[in-house]
């Protein structure tokens, strides 16, 4: 029976996924009004601004998959743009105008140049992939809520939790850009300037500024749904055009939001840290990096592949002086909020000219102005906003493969010697690189045209990305803890090449492969991954790890292999056992996030506890939060706060990553969070745990200061470091009763009292009193 015609509209599966996004906001504890604004904000001040600028520079635009897919980004650029140039005028209240400011004249320049807002003609599109990839998009939506909701409550909702750092640090920072140009570090104040991709915190700045929704809940609930909805949207279509395949784009989907490396383990994290949908969500500035390195890929490949340009000249026109013109503007954008991106497409297209050229002895001049336009981009947002460089990064061979939990296990079990190393290493190189990228990659093998066939332009492109990902896979290394941002933008900007082979490869054998035979390995399959995982987890927990570590992973491979050699040997069933070996490849790291999920979700409602850090002695609480949001609301946001958190041993071991104070009062402080710093980023897992201090000058001024009530430090704190004001945190340890008298006191309860430091060139503290300090009461 055919499906209405509603039903084949990209409309019908859009709106199943708003839907989707209300009822996980809901359930998140997001109120009605709150999501309508926030909603409302990205409708008048991104998407249609964005889609008229993009109707006003190619009014060709035909359809909602290209609108959407350029549209919003563009509208994402603009916006920052508008809060940038606001923010430094001083005028931060002309923001409101941006969609009659912007959006008017764009939609006149459009109007006059024969472009309509709404698309000429609906396209009626196979209804199985867009809602297969509605679906994956709404399967997106419950791991989001389970894990991400769970590890962070909204504030005041429980009775004490410690934030993942990344979710405070990025509150920290929005809150910086809310309420301060230019920007400086908000977690160390008068420290040099920011050295970090920050667009994405100006974005989420701007909403709040429009809205008033707090940055809590923007940061912890509306902002990753939305455009993680965006993402599914702009890949399925990226996918389409560029492999010519309906069904590439919900396996690309698939291979974005659930197929990475091979892992297992549920006890442990993940094999490769940043790379699974979780760690995207938790990364604000990787998620909207996506966003906006998908369109320009497909921008790329439209330039680059004659074939891809032939596809899109439907959606996108002819022109290719407009899409050079939208890929102008969409590098800029791209470099401010993922460091990666652009020179990981600069490298690219240099791998990619280089390849052509030994190809074919021909010079690709689309390629030289690429690379040119990413090699201005690049040197505009160095100078603009990393000044020079970025910390955090070394030089190490081989140095995310020894931060794999898998081989550094087997690693401490062999000889300590030279010729051991070197055996170990020459095997366990390759097959880790095998357990990243084997499974999201193997697709490329058949995105050709026909068998014998070379390489299209765009899957050229999608190689030379992860050929250039490669010598960071390798040679670069983290300290705190490993993160394949290099590798994983590549992996990502090749999905939509890798789907279409994977389309092909799969469409070729829908005779041999019918539903029943299919359908009954696939539930096989993955109930035997699925125990196998269980019982080695049972051996982790034994404390048997290299067991458990032979039990994940041998019969996968023994399976695999001996699958691969009976197709060899029976050619009659060789496809069907080719494509089952390639179905059990996917499924396999495809069960990496339910594996992670699920498994310890139970665990924690088995045992009572819903929230994983709910028990730390350090855990924010209530009446801590209470006091932050008064500081918020009533200390004027160019205050800067010393605060007492760090008075027992719970509290100093949590101080380096503890964002907190930051986040939650909107300003700026002394000395917080100090191993995400510029200088903490430089030996970033030794001042985690607790071996180096980057700042010893203020942590002696604060010992002095909470410890002895020294003057002497308080004044050095003051003309030095602009501290205005004091924060004793009753709850994280005692402080000298003497230090209640170094000011004023302006607020004071059971669990934060804040004293306000005298201001002026040269302030006066007040002369202590003879006889003992005693602290005052709450009130």
């Amino acid at each position: 029976m055919r499906a209405p015609a509603f039903l084949r509209t990209p409309a019908a599966p859009i709106a199943a996924v708003l839907a989707g996004a209300v009822v996980l906001w809901l359930a998140g504890g997001v109120g009605v009004g709150d999501i309508a604004l926030y909603c409302g904000y990205e409708a008048l001040y991104v998407v249609l601004p964005g889609i008229l600028v993009l109707l006003a520079i190619n009014p060709g635009t035909e359809g909602w998959g290209w609108r959407l897919s350029l549209g919003w980004p563009l509208g994402l650029a603009v916006e920052i743009c508008a809060f940038s140039l606001t923010a430094w005028l001083g005028a931060r209240d002309l923001l409101i105008l941006l969609p009659l400011v912007v959006g008017g004249p764009a939609a006149l320049i459009a109007r006059h140049r024969g472009a309509r807002l709404m698309p000429r003609r609906i396209p009626r599109l196979p209804s199985g992939p867009m809602w297969a990839s509605a679906g994956l998009c709404l399967a997106a939506f419950a791991y989001v809520g389970i894990p991400y909701f769970m590890e962070a409550p909204l504030p005041g909702t429980t009775s004490g939790v410690v934030y993942f750092p990344d979710v405070t640090f990025n509150i920290a920072y929005a809150a910086e850009a809310l309420h301060h140009w230019p920007l400086t570090d908000p977690l160390v104040h008068a420290q040099a300037g920011v050295r970090y991709h920050y667009f994405a915190h100006l974005h989420m700045a701007a909403i709040s500024q429009v809205s008033g929704i707090g940055l809590p809940l923007i940061v912890m609930r509306l902002y990753p749904v939305l455009l993680l909805a965006l993402l599914v949207v702009q890949l399925s279509h990226a996918a389409r055009v560029i492999s010519g395949r309906a069904w590439a784009g919900p396996i690309a989907v698939a291979l974005v939001l659930l197929v990475r490396s091979f892992d297992l383990s549920i006890s442990d994290p993940g094999e490769f840290g940043g790379g699974d949908l979780l760690w995207i969500v938790f990364g604000p500035t990787t998620l909207m990096g996506i966003v906006f390195l998908t369109p320009i890929v497909l921008l790329l490949s439209c330039l680059l592949d004659p074939r891809v340009a032939a596809r899109a000249e439907a959606g996108l026109g002819a022109s290719r002086r407009r899409q050079w013109l939208l890929l102008a503007l969409l590098l800029p954008a791209a470099a401010g909020v993922k460091s990666v991106i652009v020179p990981l497409l600069a490298a690219a297209i240099a791998v990619f000219g280089a390849w052509q050229w030994l190809r074919d002895r021909t010079v690709n001049r689309a390629a030289l102005s690429a690379l040119a336009l990413c090699g201005a981009s690049f040197a505009l947002s160095v100078a603009l906003i990393y000044h020079g460089g970025a910390p955090g990064v070394h030089l190490v061979f081989l140095g995310t493969l020894k931060q794999m939990p898998a081989l550094s296990l087997i690693h401490v079990q062999l000889p300590d010697t030279a010729l051991a190393d070197v055996a170990f290493w020459a095997v366990a190189a390759p097959v880790g690189t095998a357990m990243y990228f084997l499974a999201p990659t193997l697709g490329l093998v058949w995105a050709r045209p026909g068998r014998g066939t070379r390489f299209e332009p765009a899957a050229m492109l999608a190689i030379s990305l992860l050929i250039a990902g490669l010598p960071a896979f390798f040679l670069l290394q983290q300290d705190f803890f490993v993160q394949t941002y290099f590798p994983l933008f590549a992996l990502l900007a090749s999905a939509p090449v890798a789907a279409g082979g994977f389309a092909a490869f799969f469409g070729k054998r829908r005779g041999t492969m019918n539903l029943a035979t299919t359908a009954g390995f696939v539930i096989a399959w993955t109930a035997s991954v699925v125990v196998i995982a269980l019982l080695a987890d049972r051996l982790a927990t034994d404390e048997h790890p290299i067991e458990a570590l032979a039990l994940e992973y041998g019969p996968l491979l023994l399976v695999l292999g001996a699958m691969l050699i009976v197709a060899w040997l029976a050619r009659t069933r060789a496809a069907l056992l080719t494509g089952l070996a390639v179905l059990a490849v996917l499924i396999a790291a495809g069960l990496n996030i339910p594996l992670e999920v699920i498994p310890q979700t139970v665990r924690s409602l088995d045992a009572g506890s819903p929230l994983r850090f709910q028990t730390s002695p350090a855990a924010l609480r209530p009446e801590t939060l209470a006091g932050m949001e008064w500081i918020r609301d009533n200390v004027p946001y160019d205050a800067v706060l010393s605060v007492s958190n760090d008075r027992t041993p719970e509290t100093r071991g949590l101080g380096p990553s503890d964002f907190d104070y930051p986040a939650f009062t909107e300003h700026r402080t002394f000395r917080e969070g100090w191993a995400f710093t510029n200088a903490g980023d430089e030996q970033e897992l030794k001042v985690i745990v607790g071996e180096r201090d980057p700042f010893p000058a203020r942590t002696a001024l604060e010992e002095a200061v909470f410890q002895r009530a020294d003057p002497a430090a308080l004044l050095e704190m003051i003309r030095r470091y602009g501290v205005t004001h004091i924060v004793v945190s009753r709850l994280d340890g005692p402080v000298n009763p003497c230090v209640f008298g170094m000011g004023k006191v302006i607020y004071s309860t059971a669990a934060i009292v804040v004293i306000q430091l005298p201001t002026g060139p040269h302030p006066a503290l007040p002369t202590r009193r003879p006889g003992p300090c005693s602290e005052p009461g709450p009130r």
